[in-house]
């Protein structure tokens, strides 16, 4: 099994799953529980290898090293099971390493974490520990984002979580109004790259105000993620100042949003005629 890689084993069938032996799971869960690609039955059958009498039996029982050896096959626990776990960051962070979680999954992780070790208090996380959530930030609620005291010093790092809800990214972006400045147009270029995809959290007005060098420093793949509401913040002069890697990053939905002069504009700057495409596998 350790041979055969990441693609060989998502085409493994919930049949061949459920015949695993004990040996070959345990031998090889870090391995198993590291892959992305499963589909949702294929994390049920391995999570049921994993809670067999003879493996690590019920996850209220899995030790921490069970715990980060089952990565991904965690998705499939319900939300009971994984509030009866043990939760320290050591854990938490590696569930953060996967994207594709359940919101309640999520938030039960991450409450249950803050719950026995940090006294529900989320203004005690410290700076390593937001940097090293990853996706688990986004288990937070934007009451404990508002929250949090050490984001300055993890900036960078959650600019990165492309998880997290409309709502979440503008609670992330109002903290960086807070230890930047709330006037966005004067944020270095440094400090844009450090908020990273929860640009997306300003507001429209916010967004119109941004500067040719400000845009520049924004990731065609941070583009990706910003709500349509805020990318349509975007004035045709602005517009007309992005990349072609940064119009190409766009998405329909985005495009949806936008008046006919700005759709206009992306489409010269990206050289494609939106309006005309009929297949855009979701682009």
């Amino acid at each position: 099994m350790q041979t055969v890689g990441s693609s060989g084993l998502t085409a493994m069938t919930t049949a061949q799953i459920t015949a695993m032996a004990d040996s070959d799971f345990t031998s090889c869960a870090s391995l198993l529980g590291g892959v992305s690609g499963y589909s949702s039955d294929q994390e049920t059958a391995l999570a049921n290898v994993a809670k067999r009498a003879t493996v690590w039996g019920d996850p209220s029982t899995w030790s921490s090293s069970n715990i980060q050896q089952a990565g991904v096959i965690v998705q499939a626990l319900t939300t009971t099971e994984i509030q009866s776990m043990t939760w320290t960051i050591d854990e938490v962070s590696r569930m953060g390493d996967f994207d594709g979680w359940d919101e309640t999954k999520k938030v039960a992780i991450v409450s249950t974490w803050l719950s026995s070790a940090k006294s529900n208090d989320a203004s005690t996380i410290t700076a390593s520990e937001l940097q090293s959530l990853s996706h688990m930030t986004c288990g937070l609620s934007t009451a404990q984002i508002s929250a949090l005291t050490t984001y300055s010093s993890a900036a960078d790092s959650v600019g990165e979580v492309t998880s997290c809800s409309e709502q979440q990214m503008v609670e992330f972006a109002n903290l960086a109004k807070v230890i930047y400045t709330s006037n966005v147009a004067s944020w270095s270029s440094v400090q844009i790259a450090a908020v990273g995809v929860h640009i997306g959290g300003l507001s429209q007005t916010e967004i119109s105000t941004l500067t040719e060098t400000q845009i520049d420093n924004i990731s065609p793949a941070h583009i990706t993620y910003m709500p349509s509401s805020a990318f349509s913040g975007l004035t045709v002069t602005q517009i007309g100042t992005l990349s072609t890697a940064q119009a190409q990053s766009t998405t329909s939905t985005q495009r949806s949003a936008l008046s006919s002069e700005q759709l206009t504009a992306l489409e010269t700057v990206s050289g494609i005629s939106y309006s005309s495409t009929t297949s855009e596998n979701g682009k």
